[in-house]
């Protein structure tokens, strides 16, 4: 069995994501667990489609990307009105037609 590298918590930071990257070794045996949170930051698309470019160069056997509560909120239509750290959520069911 090779390394395993873990990181969870990217919140769109793809500069600190690709410094991070950059001490990743994907040869051999080697592996990339995302443990979630990837977006509600500067830059959520940059980072998602960086996973997703992983994962395509890599497969998804040796990047493993799973979802973390922001994905799961974003799935479920409830992205934060402001940033990280701010109140309130848009939670579909509260709002009016």
């Amino acid at each position: 069995m090779g390394k395993i590298y873990a990181m969870s918590d990217i919140h769109g930071c793809m500069y600190e994501f690709e410094e991070a990257l950059s001490l990743v070794d994907l040869s051999g045996d080697n592996m990339l667990i995302l443990l979630g949170d990837y977006i509600h930051g500067p830059d959520s698309y940059g980072v998602l489609n960086k996973i997703i470019n992983l994962q395509l160069e890599y497969g998804q056997d040796k990047v493993v990307a799973l979802l973390g509560n922001h994905e799961e909120m974003a799935i479920d239509g409830r992205w934060p009105i402001g940033g990280i750290g701010e109140e309130g959520y848009n939670d579909r069911e509260d709002e009016e037609d």
